[in-house]
């Protein structure tokens, strides 16, 4: 993007250049090193310790993030992001966009965030700057200039030459307060989906593994649902090697319907670009977002084929909702790897 294709009155400067003028105050990454927090450092209840999968769906998210005391938090060198803080992340998961609410006191970044703090100078708006580093052309910049590594990483030095379009104030306040108002109903909807999937998730534990519409039909009790979804369960149980199963039932394992994966990606079979979908990326049924990668920098997890029919389940932490279907609306058509 080049300044004569800005509307009048629009700059195009790089990061550096907003800090040299005072505008952007500083940006600052997470402790690298010896003085990085290790997983034994961690505790059920502290400071906020923020990684890249804190970070969903264009906001902070601290609801299974980790936490660290504020002894061993106020020990560290760098890496305190202040509420009204712009975090963007530019490691491995890349251009995850948030700003830091209200009523924190602080929280510690791990070394793949990095803030960005607004300065006193007037001239941008953090709400402004957070869909500015949402935009394709900034998302593009990042992306491409964190190709040279086999692991996808711009360091904060390097983030300084990234640019983005810079409108007047008054109009950076009506940008941000448009896409806010479409953001809040996105944000509505997907507390809709949470809840939906939720409804789903106990309905299929009540009928599939408490069988409830089985024991209810068995003591002779209203199973509550209709006559015609209360017809397909059986009124009593017999044994299995599983224990009591409904008349009728069988217990099978996976390799009766399903077989694993066998497809493998290869840079020698697909020259193009790779879409990746990563597990730490996929929850309760959704794919969250999907990184692209030159074949060259694709992560040497990239081992499998997805095709669509095919299912994602994680099998380290599967308790954590780290599973996916892939339909034929959702990756149809490209060239795709998983772990």
């Amino acid at each position: 993007m080049e300044n004569e294709q800005l509307p009048d009155g629009w700059s195009y400067p790089s990061i550096g250049e907003l800090e040299d003028e005072g505008i952007i105050d500083h940006h600052q990454d997470g402790n690298h090193g010896e003085k990085h927090p290790k997983s034994s450092d961690y505790v059920t209840k502290g400071i906020p310790f923020v990684m890249a999968r804190d970070i969903e769906d264009n906001r902070l998210d601290l609801e299974h993030c980790s936490f660290i005391t504020r002894e061993l938090a106020e020990g560290l060198r760098i890496g305190f992001a202040r509420p009204g803080d712009v975090l963007l992340t530019h490691k491995a998961t890349m251009g995850r966009v948030a700003i830091v609410p209200d009523g924190l006191d602080f929280i510690m970044l791990a070394p793949q965030v990095t803030y960005y703090r607004i300065g006193t100078k007037p001239g941008l708006s953090h709400l402004y700057l957070r869909f500015a580093f949402l935009g394709p052309d900034f998302q593009r910049q990042l992306n491409s200039d964190s190709d040279q590594s086999t692991r996808k990483y711009i360091g904060i030095t390097d983030q300084k030459r990234l640019r983005i379009p810079l409108p007047p104030q008054s109009e950076q306040a009506s940008i941000a307060s448009y896409l806010t108002s479409i953001d809040n109903k996105i944000e509505l909807n997907r507390k809709m989906n949470e809840t939906l999937e939720a409804m789903a998730r106990a309905l299929f534990k009540s009928w599939f593994v408490d069988f409830d519409p089985v024991h209810a039909k068995a003591e002779g009790r209203p199973t509550g649902l209709p006559d015609q979804i209360a017809a397909l369960f059986p009124d009593s149980f017999e044994d299995s090697e599983k224990g009591e199963i409904p008349v009728g039932w069988t217990v099978e394992n996976l390799a009766s319907f399903a077989v694993l994966n066998p497809e493998s990606w290869t840079q020698r079979a697909y020259p193009d670009a790779v879409r990746y979908v990563d597990l730490s990326n996929t929850k309760w049924g959704r794919i969250e977002s999907i990184a692209e990668f030159d074949k060259q920098a694709a992560p040497s997890r990239a081992q499998r084929i997805l095709r669509p029919g095919d299912t994602l389940i994680g099998t380290v932490r599967p308790g954590n909702g780290s599973y996916t279907l892939i339909d034929e609306d959702g990756l149809t058509g490209t060239t795709r790897a998983a772990t």
